[in-house]
């Protein structure tokens, strides 16, 4: 196989860090993420070098973009206190149960219990015995010429 060597080398990272099964689009999700990062990081470098009138990319440049980016990019969780302290504030309030013991459904248009039909109005003249009578008046007739089916309707359905 051709494996490329970044992906070896994920793959060492997940089983140092006890993950051994995983899917294999796992690497190929982890090493975008690693290729994006990096490419940001050097790009972000580049304009530090720029802002310094450099023509060399200096190794200060990128641990400033690294810096830079860790300190924009991603946060720390609050600290457990905190976290117990809120949670604590909030589950002091009591759970509001609804007046009525039923289940509240949303109006009527947004169900799926909805009817999601109508009946066509149709007219005394339109019974059901006039359609009975239409399609009976109907014939089917073929064409000795070109072999096909045609439908012919009498003239006197039409009454």
């Amino acid at each position: 196989q051709n494996v490329p060597k970044d992906a070896i080398i994920v793959e060492k990272i997940l089983q140092s860090m006890g993950i051994n099964e995983f899917e294999p689009r796992v690497i190929e999700q982890l090493l975008e993420l690693v290729y994006r990062y990096i490419t940001e990081v050097i790009e972000d470098s580049y304009v530090y070098m720029d802002h310094a009138s450099r023509s060399d990319l200096d190794l200060e440049d990128i641990r400033l973009a690294i810096q830079t980016r860790v300190n924009h990019s991603y946060t720390e969780p609050p600290p457990v206190e905190f976290l117990l302290e809120v949670a604590s504030q909030k589950n002091s309030q009591p759970i509001l149960l609804p007046k009525k013991q039923r289940v509240l459904l949303p109006p009527q248009h947004h169900c799926l219990s909805n009817r999601n039909y109508q009946f066509a109005k149709s007219s005394p003249s339109d019974d059901l015995g006039s359609r009975k009578r239409r399609k009976q008046s109907e014939a089917m007739v073929i064409d000795e010429n070109n072999d096909q089916l045609e439908v012919q309707q009498n003239e006197n359905s039409l009454s």
